[in-house]
């Protein structure tokens, strides 16, 4: 009998849409990209239960025929490409030609268009990939694609698909990703008949990025223009001071069309060097433009992916044009006194590392004994809350508050460069702390002290992140913790994903301290941050958060989520590397260090001490052999 069998059309057609259309942001993509390629200044995306019930789309652009019309809804019928050379020197967004059938054929499909010549429009609807009825309609120049009960016949693939606002979270991003290489098109966007989006076309790429990103204004951004060749390289990058803790905010676009490449994400964090804290990424709206026929878009059937015929001449191009942004920033004197970030002459890490912490107070020049409660002071609570008394030195977060940089006693003190084979062993036993003679500190990160067994190396902020992590933790057990309230209220901006993750998150944040409030739309209000971490910035505090939920939400373990947003106060509220530390405020951390049930790692399980014993140091010298 014979094994091999040519597929039915509407079986092979169903796989193809498989490719094509995996999620309801698929279909919402493809659309828009046709629209885009009609030439549309306006785009109306309606969607009703994250895109499964309906999908809307509606442009006013060229539209199209009667016998085009029906001719669209045929595999491989294209207006794009026409021979092998139109393949590899591709001008649109769309060109497959299967988007349409592809759609139709897991859907039920209706298609109203009509173009300048037509006297009346075309309405074709379509089940399951068949053509059910075909009639004359009244309508406006343009096209309105409908997609109803998608997957309805496909229950395998249907059961696939995530939670309604999961599905509504990745059709809103594909249309931000869109609306941001277009900003010369107004888009607008409804969820279960509610306006979500409406974003006006502008003249401007700063405006449209303003609006997408939710961010108050382009200062903190750095627009970059460069030509490579015949690469040119343009769009807006962030400052230092404006991070995520993902690179889901890295837009990349080649030649305008959005696309997916680990390679150029690294040319540009690479380009920031040391001006970025570590596992943080900026903000980019990236454009690469460069010759048709030197990039292939035919790579994957999502066409989010593209291979450059020269990619390392791609590389160097986004590398140079972000170094030439911070050039550009650094001659412009008005940007250094507004940020303060970067130095004219010097460019070190050690610079770096000092001023991309978050901004802390400056500690006034008062004898010891006066400055040993400022902590205390800062919060609203008492001291009877906090279990903090007023003897000397007795806690490191009694002692820890803001304070200005000053060079430390012990600066003359010489390390000679030692090159040690031997491997330093980690102190995974709890060690005494108490007893270490403290020699000083290295690089304003490193404390470095002596027993009677060798070198111990302690890592300020890690050591002081589990002391606030472990804090935090006794304290929840017990009730609310403290909350501090804010002088002024801020007032942070979401796209729709992000205010789903907030609202959902807000008892939990009340309870840490963060007291937040919806605002109304996407935006909410913090009026208070956790008493614990009085000089913590509240956005970042909560957008880091907010990204640590979404990488959590699949494992459906919300311990384990609350667990990370402690994690992350307390990384917020650690002493910072390159914060420096006199010998009373180095003492008062390590008293703090050797109370804590796990001394020896800081809450995402990186060490906080190592020593280096005697006898390897001997034998690296040859002293001993």
């Amino acid at each position: 009998m014979q094994k091999i069998k040519i597929l039915p059309e509407i079986l092979s057609t169903k796989i193809a849409a498989g490719e094509v259309v995996p999620r309801p942001a698929s279909i919402v993509k493809e659309l828009i990209e046709n629209s885009l390629d009609a030439k549309s200044s306006k785009i109306t995306i309606k969607i009703e239960q994250g895109g499964k019930s309906l999908i809307q789309i509606s442009d006013n652009g060229t539209g199209m025929g009667k016998d085009d019309a029906l001719l669209s809804l045929e595999r491989y019928a294209t207006s794009k490409i026409y021979s092998d050379n139109d393949l590899f020197s591709i001008s649109t967004l769309g060109f497959r030609g299967e988007a349409l059938p592809s759609i139709a054929s897991v859907s039920k499909f209706t298609l109203t268009t009509k173009d300048s010549n037509s006297n009346a429009g075309t309405k074709i609807e379509v089940q399951g990939g068949k053509i059910k009825n075909v009639t004359d309609t009244g309508a406006p120049k343009g096209t309105m694609i409908s997609v109803n009960n998608l997957f309805y016949n496909t229950p395998a693939r249907k059961k696939f698909l995530k939670t309604v606002n999961t599905e509504a979270g990745h059709i809103f991003e594909t249309m931000a990703a869109t609306a941001l290489a277009w900003p010369e098109v107004q888009f607008e966007l409804y969820h279960n008949n509610r306006l979500i989006y409406h974003w006006q076309k502008t003249k401007n790429l700063s405006d449209r990025i303003i609006a997408v990103l939710s961010i108050n204004s382009i200062n903190n951004f750095i627009k970059i223009k460069h030509l490579h060749g015949d690469i040119n390289i343009s769009g807006y990058i962030s400052m230092p001071n404006l991070t995520r803790n993902t690179t889901n905010k890295i837009y990349i676009y080649a030649n305008k069309r959005p696309v997916k490449d680990r390679g150029i994400k690294h040319a540009l964090i690479k380009a920031y060097g040391t001006r970025l804290m570590k596992s943080t990424f900026p903000m980019a709206v990236l454009f690469i433009n460069t010759a048709k026929d030197k990039i292939d878009v035919n790579v994957h059937p999502s066409k989010q992916e593209v291979r450059f015929s020269d990619f390392k001449n791609v590389y160097t191009a986004v590398s140079n044009a972000v170094a030439a942004g911070w050039r550009r920033l650094n001659s412009e004197s008005s940007l250094l006194k507004r940020d303060d970030l970067f130095p004219k002459d010097k460019e070190t890490e050690e610079f770096a590392l000092n001023n991309i912490i978050p901004n802390r107070d400056i500690r006034d020049n008062k004898p010891e004994e006066q400055r040993i409660n400022l902590y205390s002071k800062n919060t609203s609570c008492n001291n009877n809350d906090l279990n903090i008394d007023n003897t000397p030195i007795s806690s490191v977060t009694d002692y820890f508050g803001p304070r200005k940089k000053q060079k430390p006693s012990y600066e003359n003190i010489q390390f000679q460069k030692t090159e040690i084979k031997n491997k330093q062993s980690i102190l995974w036993k709890k060690a005494d702390l108490l007893n270490l003679k403290i020699i000083g500190q290295f690089k304003n990160s490193y404390i470095i002290c002596e027993d009677n067994r060798g070198i111990v190396i302690i890592d300020q902020h890690a050591a002081h992140e589990r002391i606030l992590y472990e804090k935090i933790v006794t304290r929840m057990k017990s009730a609310k913790l403290p909350a501090q309230r804010l002088l002024f209220a801020q007032t942070i901006h979401l796209n729709f994903t992000e205010a789903k993750i907030m609202e959902k998150l807000l008892p939990q944040l009340n309870k840490i301290g963060l007291e937040t409030k919806h605002f109304g739309g996407n935006s909410f209000i913090i009026r208070s941050v956790p008493a614990i971490i009085p000089n913590c910035k509240a956005e970042p505090l909560v957008m880091e958060i907010i990204e640590s939920y979404k990488q959590f939400e699949t494992a459906n373990c919300f311990n384990t989520i609350f667990d990370n947003c402690i994690k992350i106060m307390a990384c917020h509220g650690a002493i910072r590397s390159g914060d420096s530390l006199k010998e009373p405020e180095i003492r008062a951390l390590l008293n703090d260090l050797e109370k804590c049930e796990n001394p020896m790692n800081c809450p995402h399980g990186r060490p906080t001490t190592i020593k280096w014993e005697t006898i390897n140091i001997e034998k690296s010298f040859k002293r001993i052999v």
